[in-house]
């Protein structure tokens, strides 16, 4: 039996989505593939990366370089600069893997994969803005790391779940 898919569009006021194998059929008023979403955060995060990769250039072009005085901590600018590819990276295979599988995610899963993909980085940013976070941070800093680590770590692994059990039901 073929499969029959319905483009999905904002022009119209309803759409039906065949979701996967499992002849499951979704009905909704003008739905949004959550997979889209993680195609943008990817790119945003990517375009961040890409922007502080300016600024490591010129943070460690010099010691006594005005950017330097902006963003005292390196490292951490470096290791938010790593972690936003690593995001980008994760988040454009994931929107891949879930095209090709056909895997409709849940809309939290996806949430929490966006949310969480852009805010760990952004952790180390504020770190390289302010080193004095590394010894005492503020308790709104704390608990955004830890939301935003919990947020990735669900996201992610839940991902990675949704994904393997698609791949063992085709066995």
């Amino acid at each position: 039996m073929a499969k029959t898919f319905v483009l999905i569009s904002q022009a119209t006021a309803l759409t039906i989505v065949y979701v996967n194998s499992r002849k499951q059929w979704e009905i909704g008023a003008k739905k949004a593939v959550p997979t889209q979403f993680l195609l943008l955060t990817a790119s945003l995060c990517l375009v961040v990366a890409l922007l502080q990769a300016w600024l490591l250039v010129a943070v460690f072009s010099s010691d006594d370089s005005p950017v330097l005085k902006l963003i005292p901590g390196r490292q951490d600018l470096l290791k938010s600069h790593i972690d936003y590819l690593m995001m980008a990276q994760f988040q454009f295979i994931f929107f891949m893997l879930f095209r090709t599988l056909e895997i409709i995610p849940p809309t939290w899963m996806t949430a929490f994969i966006c949310i969480g993909s852009f805010f760990n980085p952004f952790a180390f940013f504020v770190r390289a803005l302010r080193p004095g976070y590394l010894k005492s941070p503020p308790i709104a800093f704390t608990a955004m790391i830890t939301l935003s680590c919990i947020l990735t770590t669900v996201g992610y692994g839940a991902a990675a779940w949704f994904a393997a059990k698609e791949a063992l039901s085709a066995l």
